[in-house]
């Protein structure tokens, strides 16, 4: 008969959840480009980028940070950006461009700027985490249901998902390369 192996005992306090679906608050972090493939908006039909990213750490190196208690583990965590080319988001396009050092004149969605850059690109951004609440089926005349709320009267929290906003993207990061080389 094989004997079982010694298993730690885990303690809440010593928990670090993953960054993928634990609450952090806004702050700034320094990211990798992972992938910029130009595609159609499934909604709208309009031309875009849409950028995967992950977190590499704080800009002090933390892979780690705190948040209510609870330590979460930020590095890693991917997150998506859209860049539409449309001209509502002009703005937004041009100052990407100029933060990342890439400064473009004009906007063609018939022929979207070269992005192969982004890819191993190591910038900063704000990013948070957003509770993930399920709503109710709309009734009709509706755009979207009702919170499905819990015994208390809350909305009831799943998980939470990143948050990443175009315009909350900084810029390229004066991170050393080497501390921001690690893969996760």
């Amino acid at each position: 008969m094989q004997e079982q192996e010694t298993r730690k005992v885990l303690k809440r306090n010593e928990i670090v959840r993953n960054g993928n679906n634990a609450a952090f608050a806004p702050a700034r972090f320094v990211l990798r480009g992972l992938k910029a493939a130009f595609e159609f908006s499934k909604s709208s039909g309009n031309p875009m980028h849409h950028l995967d990213a992950e977190i590499v750490c704080t800009p002090e190196g933390e892979e780690v940070v705190e948040h209510n208690g609870e330590k979460v583990n930020v590095a890693g965590t991917k997150l998506t950006y859209y860049l539409p080319y449309t001209e509502k988001s002009a703005s937004n396009i041009f100052d990407f461009f100029e933060k990342m050092g890439h400064p473009i004149e004009e906007i063609d969605p018939n022929n979207a700027p070269d992005m192969t850059w982004f890819k191993g690109c190591i910038f900063e951004a704000i990013i948070s985490s957003i509770p993930r609440m399920p709503r109710t089926a709309p009734k009709p005349g509706e755009a979207v249901g009702d919170f499905i709320k819990g015994s208390d009267g809350k909305p009831i929290v799943t998980g939470y998902q990143v948050s990443a906003q175009l315009g909350e993207i900084l810029g390229v990061s004066e991170l050393p390369a080497k501390a921001a080389s690690n893969p996760y």
